[in-house]
């Protein structure tokens, strides 16, 4: 068993349109309860004035044939005395194994982004998952399924669509402290297959010691059908600093 606190975030982000990357944050995963709870705190004054803060809590417990999954994030941010980033998510998911390799899973999740004129997503489904390859180096996952959401949206009409859920992860270990997980995801509306959401991950994990590890990652998002005045694409960066005891 082991907790993660994450002591220092250089830039507070979570994935566009409500994609919480599940498949970097599961990968590697040892048996029994991993948890990570972070809160952040930072800010500037004078020439700029900016102040942000971010809590985030990731919990996970795995056997041999199940894993629990509970993830929840919140960010809000200020500059000039000006609001500029209020959002939050919530996510639970369970999956078991059935075959060798194979898994089936179901999820739940509820967010909100002031600033993507989001006031509440909320979703269910489910799917299954494959193990493709492991190794002790390398790892890759298939998963495929659909889900439900319903979308409360700030000066647009409301939504409600059925979607698939499509994702592909590969995870390698390049060196004896340093690994790489890449990730997509595609979430096509089947009512309209012009308007589809899709995801690219990468992340890099370095371990200074086995108490304190640097991760790097880069997300592209696109929604090719998001609400009045938001931006089809988004890119997020982030450089976290963890520490493991």
């Amino acid at each position: 068993m082991f907790f993660r606190v994450i002591l220092f975030i250089l830039l507070l982000s979570s994935s566009a349109w409500g994609f919480i990357n599940i498949e970097s944050l599961r990968q590697n995963i040892e048996t029994g309860f991993n948890g990570s709870t972070g809160l952040t705190l930072s800010g500037a004054s004078g020439n700029v004035d900016v102040f942000r803060t971010g809590l985030n809590s990731l919990n996970i417990y795995k056997d041999d044939k199940r894993e629990y999954i509970l993830i929840g994030k919140y960010n809000y941010g200020e500059a000039q005395g000006i609001k500029n980033n209020n959002k939050g998510n919530f996510h639970l998911r369970y999956a078991q194994s059935f075959f060798k390799g194979m898994y089936w899973e179901a999820f739940s999740q509820a967010e909100f982004n002031e600033f993507q004129a989001l006031k509440l997503r909320s979703l269910i489904g489910g799917g299954l998952r494959f193990r493709l390859l492991r190794t002790d180096s390398q790892s890759v996952f298939f998963g495929a399924g659909t889900f439900y959401e319903d979308e409360d949206i700030n000066g647009d009409a409301d939504q409600a669509n059925f979607r698939g859920n499509i994702y592909l992860s590969y995870r390698a270990l390049i060196e004896k402290n340093f690994e790489t997980v890449l990730v997509g995801y595609y979430q096509p509306n089947y009512n309209i297959i012009s308007d589809y959401r899709l995801q690219m991950t990468a992340g890099f994990e370095t371990k200074i010691n086995k108490w304190i590890q640097f991760v790097n990652s880069i997300s592209f998002a696109r929604d090719t059908v998001p609400p009045l005045s938001i931006e089809q694409d988004d890119i997020v960066y982030k450089l976290t600093i963890n520490l493991s005891y």
